[in-house]
Order: structure tokens, then C-alpha cells, then sequence
């Protein structure tokens, strides 16, 4: 079902495409047919009652979230880009959010309700960021070709899902690779993302550069508000946006106030199936001795089934050096994750880390 819709998806764009050749309104068609029509401009609804200072929520909405039609189709895999100079004419006017306000205050609806239940979208919002006072950062977003676009890139440097890992790939790589592929939801350390715009820097600039500032413009000065950060020359839309984001919270300077250390994003309406997951992965990066009792849960595994579960995990794309972390979070969900074989190993892990597992959660503030 999911490729049938993908193939209709890529061949009526194509249609739609080939159609703005001879319409005298292409642009504006385009731009209505991919934005909804909105104007560009960050959405904020009324604040939630002020109260708990730590907790905050930011809501980002953009009118033109592709840089060119195509685009969409780049993470359906079902289509090249297009080369030809005609083609690539049709791109569209870009049109940025900018970073929101963050709201402070008690939420409205309880932290434990489902995401996928809580604050209806409006027709164009791009992403939610959401935090409370502990290291991790939750983005949700709406629609699985935008959450691609913002994050395949840093996922696959960090991961190495459809690239070497710790490799950085430009936008024009990153079109012809296939990143992450079918991912539901992304996790990965605010370090990788550093890391990854350090690479990026000596990519495009100074080869010598090990930090990178975001704050700088590509001279090294710093930017004011109007000047437009360095790295939003060699990022897509929705990139920009959420490098924004993290940037307002001070998350992306390594040396900072921010408590930020993780980010988890998942889609809204996976959110309930998701979101434990990718908090699993935060976990074992932030803490140090659940990390550790992982790696000997892992040691223990008897032959076969390790090698199951390693099969399994190359099939998936996954990199060794993150085999561990899948292997606890996809078995403390379901220990039947990687086959019957592996099931009874997979299920004597789980309930070994469970006391461990919930240590870890009450040392950063989430309780689960």
C-alpha cells in the first residue's frame, strides 16, 4: 500500500510539473499547489498559564517549505533528480520562517496524553519543538517528507543509514543517496549535529575550522538579525528551520547554559509507536552506566542469536557502532523484534535492563 500511494504521489507531481511548462502562472500554481497558500510567517497560539518555567513549546510554520518540486520526490526513491537545465528552472522562491517566541508556562493538557492527541495542527505547520527541563528535545512533525528533509542529512552522519558514518554529504549527495530510508521517527546527540556543521564548515570553508559557531556568518564575524547564518547557504529549508530553532535555545554552542543534549522527532501520527523508541536512544547516549549494562546485555547474547539480531541490523542500514543502541531500544519494546529465534535471548535482555532502564529515566527527569 505505502509504495502504490508513493508512485501515485511522484506521477502526479510529474504531471503537475510538465503542466507548469505552458501555464503563464506555473509560479504561482506551484507555490499554492505546495504551501497551501500560506504566507510564510510563525504561527503562535495563546500561551499556556504560567507556572513551570521549565516546560516550553515552539510551533514553526513556513509558506514554501521545497526548494525545488522535485524535492518531494527525492526521499521516495522512485525518481532521479532532474539534471536537465529546463527542469531545473521550475525551482521555487524560497520563503523561511523564522525562529518563534518560546512559550513558558504549565501546558494546558497533561505531558503524559499522547502527542498525537494534543494541539490539532494548523494547515501549514512545519514542526513543533518541545521540551521540559531535562536534556531531551522532542520535535513532532506533520508530515514524513518534511521530517526527512530536516534531519536525513545529520541522522546519516551520526548513524551512517545510507552513508558512512561521520561522512558528510552536501545537498546535491544527498539527492542522489538514499538516507534513512522509510524512517518513522530520528535520534541522535546535539553533538552529532555540531559535528556535522563542523564538517560541513571545512566542506564549503575554512578546512582547518574544528567548532563551528553558528551564530557566525562564513567571515567569522558574528550575525546580526539580519544577517543570515553561515550554514543556511549549504542547508534546505526545513534544515535551516530546525538549526534556527536549536540555535535559539543555545543548543548547537557546545560551550553553553543549554541542559539540551539530545533530540528525538517523530511523527505525530506515529507519535504513540514512536516516541518510546527514540527516548530509548536518548537514554542510553545520556546515561553513562545504562549504556554500559546494555553493552554486557549484549556481550551475554548466545552466539546465534547475536548473530541474528546482527544480520537483521545490517539489513536495516544500521552501522555496527550503533548496534547495541537498536538492540535495547527495539527489544524493550518487543522482544520478538528480530525473529522467534532470538526472541527468548532478546526477552532475558529486556527484563535485565529493566531495573537499569528505570534508573536511567529518574536520572534525567523522565520517568518511565
Amino acid at each position: 500500500m505505502r509504495h502504490a500511494s508513493s508512485r501515485l504521489i511522484a506521477l502526479s507531481l510529474c504531471a503537475a510539473i510538465l503542466l507548469a511548462s505552458v501555464l503563464p502562472t506555473s509560479a504561482q500554481f506551484f507555490q499554492q499547489f505546495f504551501t497551501g497558500g500560506g504566507d510564510g510567517q510563525v504561527r503562535e497560539q495563546e500561551a499556556p498559564p504560567t507556572g513551570d518555567a521549565n516546560w516550553f513549546e515552539a510551533r514553526v510554520e513556513a509558506a514554501s517549505l521545497l526548494a525545488h518540486a522535485f524535492d518531494m520526490l527525492s526521499h521516495l526513491h522512485i525518481l532521479p533528480l532532474p539534471s536537465h537545465p529546463f527542469l531545473r528552472s521550475l525551482a521555487l522562491p524560497l520563503s523561511m520562517p523564522l525562529p518563534t517566541t518560546i512559550w513558558q508556562g504549565d501546558p494546558e493538557l497533561n505531558l503524559d496524553q499522547p502527542i498525537a492527541k494534543r494541539h490539532p495542527a494548523t494547515g501549514n505547520e512545519l514542526f513543533t519543538l518541545r521540551g521540559h527541563g531535562t536534556p531531551l528535545l522532542t520535535l513532532v512533525f506533520q508530515e514524513a517528507s518534511h521530517q526527512h528533509a530536516a534531519l536525513a542529512r545529520m541522522e546519516a552522519f551520526y548513524e551512517g543509514a545510507g552513508a558512512p558514518k561521520g561522512v558528510y554529504l552536501d545537498l546535491e549527495e544527498a539527492s542522489n543517496a538514499r538516507l534513512c530510508r522509510n524512517y518513522q521517527a530520528f535520534n541522535l546527540p546535539l553533538d552529532s549535529v555540531r559535528q556535522w556543521l563542523a564538517a560541513m564548515r571545512r566542506r564549503h570553508g575554512d578546512g582547518d575550522t574544528q567548532q563551528v559557531d553558528p551564530s557566525e556568518t562564513f567571515e567569522g564575524a558574528s550575525s546580526s538579525t539580519s544577517e543570515m547564518p553561515w550554514w543556511e547557504s549549504y542547508c534546505n529549508p526545513t534544515e535551516c528551520a530546525v538549526l534556527r530553532q536549536l540555535h535559539s535555545l543555545e543548543a548547537l554552542v557546545e560551550q553553553s547554559n543549554s541542559p539540551f543534549r539530545y533530540l528525538v522527532s517523530v511523527l505525530q501520527r506515529f507519535a504513540a509507536s514512536s516516541l518510546t523508541h527514540e527516548q530509548n536512544h536518548a537514554l542510553f547516549h545520556l546515561v553513562p552506566s545504562f549504556a554500559s549494562a546494555a553493552q554486557r546485555a549484549w556481550d551475554d547474547l548466545p552466539r546465534k542469536a547475536k548473530s541474528i539480531i546482527q544480520h537483521d541490523l545490517q539489513l536495516r542500514g544500521y552501522a555496527e557502532s550503533v548496534w547495541v543502541d537498536e538492540f535495547q531500544a527495539y527489544v524493550a519494546e518487543d522482544p520478538s523484534e528480530f525473529g522467534n529465534v532470538a526472541a527468548e535471548a532478546c526477552a532475558e535482555a529486556r527484563d535485565r535492563l529493566q531495573q537499569e532502564r528505570k534508573q536511567g529515566w529518574q536520572a534525567i527527569g523522565l520517568d518511565s
